[in-house]
């Protein structure tokens, strides 16, 4: 076995452990002589403490033990005046001279003198605000999205940027956001004049959602606008038309939204 601890040996010592376990530490004690040092160790260590005299009490002087009394009290007594109330504070005597107020002259108002040039302006240096970061969606006509153009590159999609004028051949898809109506009816108005209503779609999701289809620029120039009409029931297309041929475009029953591209 491993030595034995020094718990153990200080219980065989002492008689404390049981009967098995006291054998077993025994038989190691007589075959390994580091463990029989440790315990004569301690054996001699009890023996020292032991033999060594009671201390005496120290006797002190009668002074210091009649101090040793009157402290207390006095700490006492101290705590005891501090929570006592106090004697109100003398009032400071009060001056009864009698005082002679200087009477005040009382004259025509004084005409007013030059006016005093005012100081240089301190100069401001006007720092510009943080630029905001640029957002992958653009807001067409409102202050929250309800239509937006994308456009292809390549193989991917981007919305249209501000002022950009597309060519003809592109393709042109329009998202929308419904903004809790039932239908959302998509047209478009050219340049000429030309009125075509693309679709009336049910609204089935919150949100900016994607037209189902993309349309194609022709290679008529100036200005095409695209117009969503958010409504609870669904608009007639003919009625639709007859609105568009307006401006402003208004349709009872119905939210209209804009946004206009340039093409070239």
């Amino acid at each position: 076995m491993s030595h034995v601890s020094t718990l153990k040996l200080h219980q065989l010592r002492l008689g404390e452990l049981p009967g098995d376990e006291a054998a077993r530490c025994q038989a190691h004690l007589d075959g390994c002589a580091l463990c029989q040092a440790r315990l004569g160790h301690q054996a001699e260590v009890r023996r020292d403490f032991e033999a060594m005299p009671i201390p005496l009490a120290i006797a002190r002087p009668r002074w210091q033990r009649m101090a040793l009394g009157v402290v207390p009290l006095l700490a006492a007594a101290l705590v005891l005046f501090a929570l006592s109330p106090g004697t109100p504070p003398r009032k400071a005597p009060v001056d009864e001279t009698p005082v002679t107020e200087t009477p005040v002259l009382v004259g025509p108002i004084a005409e007013p003198g030059p006016v005093a040039t005012p100081a240089a302006p301190v100069a401001v240096e006007v720092v510009a605000p943080l630029a905001p970061k640029k957002s992958t969606t653009r807001t067409k006509g409102a202050s929250m999205p309800r239509l937006e153009a994308w456009v292809e590159a390549g193989q991917s999609e981007r919305p249209v940027y501000p002022g950009e004028s597309l060519g003809a051949g592109a393709r042109v898809q329009l998202r929308y956001d419904a903004l809790g109506k039932n239908f959302v009816t998509l047209a478009g108005r050219d340049s000429n004049g030309v009125v075509e209503v693309y679709a009336t779609i049910a609204a089935t999701a919150r949100g900016l959602q994607s037209a189902p289809f993309a349309l194609t620029l022709d290679d008529s120039k100036g200005e095409q606008a695209f117009f969503a009409l958010l409504s609870d029931t669904r608009l007639d297309p003919e009625s639709v038309k007859m609105a568009l041929t307006k401006n402003p475009v208004r349709m009872d029953g119905a939210i209209v939204t804009s946004l206009v591209l340039r093409k070239d």
